[in-house]
């Protein structure tokens, strides 16, 4: 048995993915059983990955892959919960979730408090990659995303494959497009990119700590804007089939 899951960060998703998607799940399934992790399925890139099983189901009705739904015990009173009800809730498509886990209830007050949302979201979802042999993740490191760090450093630890997903002309053009910030932003984005700390760019650069990483992110956020609407006029971008 293999147990693979989807993470990312990203609002978006590339159509190419679901080649690779695929082309990993035929891989797994030749060695036997597959399940599938996930942690809700709200993101772009884990309901790819959802699309992708339900088609390979519609082709195989036999293949031994399975779609588990992990639970966070804080939002959800397990011993009540509704099969139909909670994949509703975790944003799965009626009837495709095989199997429920319920995640553990973490150490601290950010593991064990519902009003810790952000913590408690990493928390879990750390859990999950804990449990998995193959980490499917899609992102660029040119968006200077945290959730890179943190997968690279849980595979190396737990000896976990790290399967990346990207492009590299999608790489290339974060790139270009990083060349339109300009003044301050170009600036700030550089020196994050370079692998200067908020800390040690607000004393060189005399600015409030917090003024500067507020200003940082905003100027991430414009290359990551400026980068999907031009995938978006590409023709470039996922569009799932489960939406209303």
């Amino acid at each position: 048995m293999k147990r693979v899951c989807f993470v990312t960060e990203l609002l978006f998703a590339e159509t190419r993915n679901l080649k690779q998607i695929r082309e990993l799940l035929d891989q797994l399934m030749a060695e036997g059983p597959v399940e599938c992790w996930f942690y809700k399925c709200c993101r772009p890139f884990a309901v790819q990955a959802l699309e992708t099983i339900m088609e390979i189901r519609k082709e195989r009705p036999d293949a031994e892959l399975a779609v588990v739904d992990v639970v966070d015990p804080l939002e959800t009173e397990t011993e009540n919960m509704v099969w139909s009800e909670q994949e509703e809730c975790d944003f799965f498509p009626a009837g495709t979730v095989d199997r429920f886990i319920t995640a553990p209830v973490f150490a601290g007050k950010a593991g064990k408090n519902g009003q810790f949302v952000s913590t408690r979201w990493r928390k879990v979802n750390k859990w999950v990659w804990e449990q998995c042999d193959y980490i499917a993740a899609y992102y660029y490191d040119d968006f200077l995303q945290d959730i890179a760090q943190r997968i690279k450093r849980t595979t190396e630890k737990k000896q976990i494959e790290l399967v990346h997903f990207y492009s590299k002309e999608t790489e290339a053009l974060i790139k270009k497009k990083a060349k339109c910030l300009e003044g301050e932003d170009s600036i700030l984005y550089n020196r994050r990119l370079k692998g200067d700390t908020f800390k040690e760019m607000a004393e060189n650069m005399h600015a409030p700590l917090p003024s500067l990483m507020s200003h940082t992110h905003k100027a991430i956020g414009k290359l990551y804007n400026l980068t999907v609407a031009e995938l978006r006029r590409q023709g470039k971008l996922y569009s799932s089939p489960f939406s209303p």
